[in-house]
């Protein structure tokens, strides 16, 4: 038997099995730029990226989403109860000047007292793109606290109060769903 392989290439192997590394470069020799840290040794195969990934940086979400599987941008039930947060802040501030300008300020201080919930959902609903459990939670009690307030100012003959009511009630059902929770629950680190 020779000592030759016909299906290597390159000289053999120093004793002992392994394959001498290459020379390294000198100390304080800058590295070209996107060459990789570390050389493979003669007769292996170079150092390749995962699938997908690039040579440097961090890798793209595919899809939109996280390393944790969650989507990048707002969930359809979030961005809903978000808009529907919005809507009511601003339906809140219209009724509020129109009784103040036509019935007068207790009128208008009587709004905003029954408003108070519909306030604080709308606050709530402009920290939905941050995220943070306790955004929505709050959000879901002040959305409850708006339907109990929607449905006693309905109850005395209030029209307004059933849009309260309403609004309150799809802000709760939209929140309460699995793709709600995981959206305030994602990573802080990527909002």
């Amino acid at each position: 038997m020779s000592d030759h392989y016909p299906h290597n290439a390159g000289p053999p192997p120093p004793p002992g099995g392994y394959p001498t590394p290459p020379p390294q470069q000198g100390y304080g020799q800058p590295q070209a730029y996107g060459q990789p840290y570390a050389q493979p040794y003669a007769g292996q195969p170079p150092y390749a990226q995962p699938h997908g990934m690039p040579a440097y940086g961090y890798p793209p979400y595919p899809g939109g989403h996280d390393p944790s599987g969650m989507p990048m941008t707002m969930p359809g039930p979030v961005r809903t109860a978000q808009v529907l947060g919005i809507v009511m802040g601003a339906l809140v501030l219209v009724g509020v000047l129109a009784s103040g300008a036509v019935y007068g300020a207790e009128a208008a201080g009587y709004a905003i007292g029954v408003s108070l919930p519909a306030i604080g959902a709308f606050i709530c609903a402009l920290q939905f793109k941050r995220g943070g459990n306790g955004a929505k939670v709050t959000a879901v009690v002040f959305d409850s606290l708006m339907m109990f307030f929607g449905l006693g100012s309905f109850a005395q003959g209030n029209l307004s109060g059933g849009l309260h009511f309403v609004f309150g009630l799809l802000g709760v059902i939209l929140l309460s769903q699995r793709v709600s929770g995981a959206w305030f629950r994602r990573d802080r680190a990527l909002r």
